[in-house]
């Protein structure tokens, strides 16, 4: 950000899950880092990585922010590896003085583990309503165009999109279908799309410029995710302030915003088959797509307006200073 001094704790980039040793050998240096600039109150998102290295780093007022995969089991962990999660994650909660959490599991998780319902603060990041707004989609070239915002990690199981649009060629359909973002998966994930020969209807953006997501979401009458496991997705919220119609993967991080039927349509984690017929219905319904742009952009600007939880999360940090 311009104008924002910003100090790299970590000795290199790095991917997720990669070096996760740091979070604990950086809290010496950031413990000096802070004692110096003296803040009100520390700030930290994901409470398993950053949460961790300033609830050891730091005294004073501390407020954690809940994302998804920092409370949530994603992926394959052995016993042990879940149980340290948990301890972890249990330490730096009641160490906390608030917790923001972007959606009601992530709350219930948290509670489960003995930290008080009064420390936890609920609602989601939000969307730049300004930015990610609707448009016309053309629907007469009779090529819809699907669209994928979703790493290409384990958790989003993007596997299953490329099977259900394989399926879907097979059947005479005609769309093409934009990935984007990248992740360990990537290649794997193209090779899939080769075999099926499906390279002339799918194209991998790898990882694009969050500016110009906009424009490609307003392009798309149809977004999709097959995640296994969320917090309160951005990319959904992104979705649905732009006007393109979910085709979504039935988990409780996504249940809370789309009605079924009417705002979306849902498919059971991992059926491509089902996954493919709901992609039908929406490729033949321009009146319930239509009608689920209208309610989804009515929803994010009642609840999901990254300006208004911008500023609740402001409040939390100045009551959580003037508290302490």
């Amino acid at each position: 950000m311009d104008g924002v001094e910003v100090v790299q704790l970590s000795s290199r980039a790095y991917r997720a899950g990669e070096r996760q040793h740091e979070y604990f050998t950086a809290a010496p240096r950031l413990r000096r880092l802070l004692r110096d600039f003296a803040p009100d109150v520390v700030f930290a998102p994901y409470v398993l990585s950053n949460g961790l290295t300033a609830s050891l780093a730091w005294r004073g007022p501390l407020v954690v922010s809940a994302r998804g995969g920092d409370i949530l089991q994603q992926g394959k962990r052995s016993n042990l590896q879940a149980f340290v999660q948990k301890q972890i994650v249990r330490y730096v909660c009641r160490r906390a003085d608030a917790i923001h959490a972007v959606s009601p599991e992530l709350v219930d998780k948290i509670e489960a583990l003995g930290v008080s319902r009064h420390k936890i603060a609920m609602f989601p990041v939000g969307v730049n309503l300004q930015r990610f707004r609707p448009t016309a989609h053309a629907d007469d070239d009779g090529d819809c165009h699907i669209i994928c915002t979703r790493k290409q990690d384990h958790v989003y199981e993007n596997h299953v999109l490329i099977a259900a649009l394989a399926a879907l060629r097979e059947r005479g359909r005609r769309f093409r279908c934009t990935m984007l973002a990248g992740g360990p998966l990537l290649d794997e994930r193209k090779r899939q799309a080769r075999e099926l020969g499906l390279e002339d209807v799918v194209v991998f953006r790898g990882d694009v410029p969050h500016e110009e997501i906009p424009q490609l979401l307003s392009t798309a009458q149809i977004y999709v995710s097959a995640s296994s496991s969320d917090g309160t997705s951005s990319s959904l919220l992104e979705a649905m302030a732009s006007g393109s119609f979910p085709v979504i993967s039935r988990i409780s991080a996504n249940t809370g915003w789309i009605e079924d039927g009417r705002a979306g349509l849902y498919f059971d984690v991992g059926d491509m088959a089902q996954l493919a017929s709901q992609l039908e219905r929406a490729m033949d319904e321009p009146v319930l797509r239509a009608q689920a742009a209208r309610l989804n952009r009515e929803r994010v600007e009642t609840d999901a307006d990254m300006t208004a939880n911008m500023e609740r999360l402001e409040q939390l940090l100045s009551d959580t200073a003037l508290r302490r």
